[in-house]
């Protein structure tokens, strides 16, 4: 008997369903998770959660505090690293700023878990933490749900601005970019409206908005490339030291490493510096991956 091919199209009504070894194998708006097309509706991989220290959490500059990190999940039997995969176990690694600090090997995740206790970071502003739930040989697993980013800030009472989102490294495909999620966060300073602040504050310290760079020289090529932004942000109303900025970016044509900045302006749309240290530019870079499709 001669054997025949499938050759019908996929359904990408069908979730979890088909087999597949990359991304094109699947419908459009699936991807292939471990082996199988998903839409993302259904758990195919372990999920993670980061319950300590809270999001965005507060730490004086100098307290030299230690804290545990406090990891809860579902999904995954931990165990320690080795051996062949299987789909359900695995082990977590616990990163700060893009460090492994801690992999966890043991212990119930629904029950929750937490690291040895870490030392605060010692610089003052954003510090990122990230949790990754990876396969028997050390491979992350695929699922958007196995990995989680968080943050706390440490605080010297100066202004700071940072990404909450993307994560540095962020995958984002060729074409897509504005579908990026931004979301920019801020301490010591309020995010306003410029076109609500009265003509005497346009230049008033500790309040302004955001500008959002892709693959630009900064802060070298400021002020310059002021408003070659890819997106702008700033409440409409009420200020706010958290935001989802509109927009996205247009992206890159071709793979690579690309930084991603966030610049700070006054309500004149200038490039804000630091109240008690002019010379300094408030903004934060991360690097971003494009990749193919």
């Amino acid at each position: 008997m001669m054997a025949a091919c499938y050759t019908a199209e996929v359904d990408p009504q069908l979730e979890a369903t088909y087999p597949c070894e990359k991304n094109s194998d699947c419908a459009l708006g699936q991807t292939c998770i471990i082996d199988v097309c998903s839409d993302g509706t259904t758990l195919l991989g372990p999920s993670v959660e980061i319950l300590g220290p809270e999001l965005l959490q507060v730490f004086p500059a100098g307290s030299n505090t230690q804290f545990p990190i406090v990891v809860g999940g579902e999904g995954l039997e931990l165990g320690d690293p080795g051996g062949d995969n299987v789909r359900g176990e695995g082990h977590v690694d616990v990163l700060i700023d893009g460090q492994v600090v801690q992999t966890i090997t043991s212990g119930d995740l629904e029950g929750r878990v937490q690291t040895d206790a870490q030392t605060l970071p010692s610089a003052p502003g954003l510090h990122r933490v990230e949790v990754i739930a990876r396969q028997n040989d050390g491979t992350a697993y695929p699922n958007e749900q196995a990995r989680l980013v968080s943050a706390f800030w440490i605080d010297d009472g100066n202004e700071h601005v940072a990404f909450l989102q993307p994560a540095p490294g962020t995958e984002i495909q060729i074409g897509e970019g504005d579908e990026l999620e931004i979301e920019v966060v801020t301490l010591n300073f309020a995010l306003v409206n410029p076109g609500l602040v009265p003509t005497d504050e346009l230049t008033a310290p500790r309040q302004g908005h955001v500008h959002v760079f892709f693959d630009r020289q900064i802060p070298e090529c400021l002020p310059d490339c002021n408003f070659n932004y890819e997106s702008t942000g700033f409440p409409s109303q009420t200020p706010v030291s958290r935001l989802v900025v509109e927009g996205g970016i247009v992206g890159a044509s071709t793979p690579g490493t690309f930084p991603l900045s966030v610049v700070a302006q006054n309500s004149a749309h200038e490039p804000y510096f630091r109240e008690t240290s002019p010379d300094e530019l408030l903004f934060d870079l991360i690097e971003v991956q494009m990749v193919e499709p």
